[in-house]
Order: C-alpha cells, then sequence, then structure tokens
C-alpha cells in the first residue's frame, strides 16, 4: 500500500500470503490508495516535486505503471487488474 519512498506506510495493512483487494486512482496530481477498502494514503505532487531521494526526476505523468515485489526473494501474485481513465 505504500506510495514507494515517497509515502511508505509504517503499519502494514495485509497479512502474508493473503489475497486483498486494492485500488489505485491518479486523479490530476492526486494519488489514492485504498487496501481492503480502506484508505492508507492520499498524496498530492508539490508544483515544486523533483522526487524523491533516491529517485529525482519522478514525478507524475502519463506513462508506465509499476508492481513492487518486497525483496529478492518473495514472490507475489497479482489478480485481475484493470486499468481505465477516469471519466
Amino acid at each position: 500500500g505504500s506510495l514507494y519512498h515517497v509515502v511508505d506506510l509504517s503499519y502494514i495493512p495485509a497479512k502474508d500470503d493473503e489475497w486483498f483487494p486494492m485500488e489505485v486512482t491518479v486523479n490530476g496530481e492526486t494519488i489514492t490508495i485504498t487496501v481492503k477498502g480502506a484508505q492508507v494514503i492520499q498524496w498530492t505532487q508539490p508544483a515544486d516535486w523533483n522526487g524523491s531521494y533516491d529517485t529525482p526526476g519522478r514525478k507524475l505523468a502519463p506513462g508506465t505503471s509499476a508492481f513492487q515485489a518486497p525483496d529478492a526473494n518473495s514472490t507475489t501474485a497479482y489478480a485481475n487488474i484493470r486499468i481505465r481513465p477516469l471519466d
């Protein structure tokens, strides 16, 4: 549920080995993430944002979406991924 190196959650909203729903909505400069129906992040990119400490220059823009596994020895599975434009 974290927004990698932008807003890192201090708690884990789902258990290991548990399927859970997650929704990521990007509306303009705002990203909202919900896990199991509960909002865990709402972040608006500041006008002067120039990326995080380890990804300078990374900003919200049309393009790539990425999923990340926690570490090299973990297994992560995804199902029912849907991407659509907001109306």
